[in-house]
């Protein structure tokens, strides 16, 4: 066989290899949010919670606490990633998300929602 139809072969045999073998390469693994419920209520203290696996700071903001990031309302970090913090607030109707690296995000355990006024939607919590 000459240079010409070595070369052929072996283009080939690597194009038959990345077909073959290329479907087998391990495909990453994207974790699944453990079951949790937020916002929990119990009397005035209230537990925030929120799956956050790459988060850096995560922050409660509110009408609770004027929409300020305060290390007042600073979550911490489990082990399985979810972010927590208890909070005592009083009786009444707020809205609320959570600052995630210093972008807003809903609460996802919470179905309670409403417009922001700009387009997006924050969560809403009432204590009784």
């Amino acid at each position: 066989m000459d240079k010409k139809g070595t070369h052929l072969v072996s283009v080939l045999v690597i194009i038959l290899s990345s077909v073959i073998f290329g479907g087998c390469a391990a495909k990453p693994v994207i974790p699944m949010p453990p079951q949790y419920t937020s916002p929990s209520v119990e009397g005035a203290v209230v537990t925030f919670k929120i799956w956050a696996p790459n988060a850096g700071e995560v922050y409660i903001v509110g009408d609770f606490n004027d929409w300020k990031i305060s290390s007042d309302y600073k979550l911490s970090k489990t082990p399985n990633s979810i972010w927590l913090i208890s909070v005592r607030i009083s009786p009444g109707s707020y809205k609320y998300a959570f600052s995630v690296d210093g972008q807003q995000r809903m609460d996802d355990a919470n179905n309670d929602a409403v417009g922001n006024g700009a387009g997006g939607r924050v969560s809403v919590l009432t204590i009784q």
